[in-house]
């Protein structure tokens, strides 16, 4: 999935505001957990979603 970094670039990137809700490190919420990602292919999936989400609501 996506990592906490890319969702918080992503609004920038699109020229949308930013989100009403900070984004956290999967670490910084749960620091026992083992994390192995992101990955890039459901990511750009994500940033994709991320993207025509706010296309449409230009």
């Amino acid at each position: 999935m996506a990592s906490s970094q890319q969702l918080s670039s992503w609004p920038a990137e699109l020229g949308v505001p930013w989100p009403p809700a900070q984004t956290l490190p999967v670490n910084q919420v749960a620091p026992d957990v083992v994390v192995d990602g992101p990955v890039p292919g459901p990511a750009e999936e994500v940033r994709a979603l991320h993207r025509r989400f706010h296309d449409r609501r230009t």
